[in-house]
């Protein structure tokens, strides 16, 4: 499916303006018609509004500009092919770094996720960490997780202090899309 919205923050209400159906093989099977445009829109749409009014106050004042699914996907593809380029090149020891990194923020989604909805850059962050610590072997993984664990039931600060690190590192990357 690819869709284009218009979102405005400030009365908190996305319309769908123009969307289609393809196939898996991207064939054109069917634009929607004017019931499914002037339907409410779904779930993930009002989470994107969400996430973007949050992110910029401004918009509240504002409407925005039509959101460009395909053009956000591109964007998301380009990033998540330059990170992967800028992982391969990372050395073991950062990459050991990066497992235990990943493994602070697979606990910090699993605990959002119990409590509702995770948003979009928090599964960006989790990516970039799966890129930089791709190369790292199953059990040395595992062995991170663990470790993550153990911190968060022997030290909780320390643990919370470790992953706040490792968002910030991610973010500061200039890597992740939106961010």
């Amino acid at each position: 499916m690819l869709a284009t919205y218009r979102a405005d923050c400030s009365a908190l209400q996305v319309q769908m303006l123009a969307g289609s159906e393809f196939s898996a093989g991207g064939k054109l099977l069917r634009k929607f018609g004017r019931a499914e445009l002037a339907s409410p829109s779904n779930d993930l749409a009002r989470h994107a509004l969400q996430m973007m009014c949050r992110r910029d106050p401004a918009l509240a004042v504002r409407r925005t500009p039509d959101i460009d699914g395909l053009a956000l996907l591109a964007r998301y593809r380009g990033h998540r092919e330059m990170r992967a380029a800028d992982a391969a090149r990372a050395d073991a020891g950062s990459a050991l770094d990066a497992a235990a990194c990943r493994a602070h923020v697979e606990r910090f989604i699993e605990k959002i996720a119990a409590e509702g909805p995770v948003s979009g850059p928090s599964w960006q962050i989790r990516d970039w960490w799966d890129v930089a610590a791709e190369n790292v072997p199953a059990d040395r993984m595992a062995a991170a997780k663990l470790a993550a664990e153990q911190l968060a039931r022997t030290d909780p600060d320390a643990a919370s202090a470790a992953q706040k690190a490792c968002v910030r590192k991610a973010i500061d990357s200039g890597e992740i899309a939106g961010l």
